[in-house]
């Protein structure tokens, strides 16, 4: 048996869970064991999985220690969010002269 932890990081907290599965199961076959999976479920259409921030295949065999994340789909695309701050800051310069 190994120990993996699942953790499911939502925008107001960070919710973990530890268990003890076989030696040598995929992702797969672990999820069903975690109770946070189906919170996760019922919160993202079809979730990704990683390990330690890897995004990784549902036949993914897990190590000891390994810690799967759940990872939510992006609420803003990263370029538009970098010209938003751009923006902002442009206008606090401006502001203050």
């Amino acid at each position: 048996m190994i120990k993996v932890e699942y953790v499911l990081a939502l925008p107001d907290e960070q919710l973990q869970e530890y268990q003890m599965i076989k030696e040598g199961s995929a992702l797969q076959d672990a999820l069903p064991n975690f109770l946070l999976d189906e919170k996760a479920k019922a919160m993202i259409e079809t979730p990704i999985y990683g390990v330690f921030n890897q995004s990784v295949e549902l036949d993914y065999i897990l190590q000891e220690g390994d810690r799967i994340e759940v990872y939510r789909p992006l609420q803003i695309d990263p370029k538009t969010a970098r010209m938003i701050r751009a923006e902002r800051k442009r206008k606090q310069l401006n502001s203050k002269k």
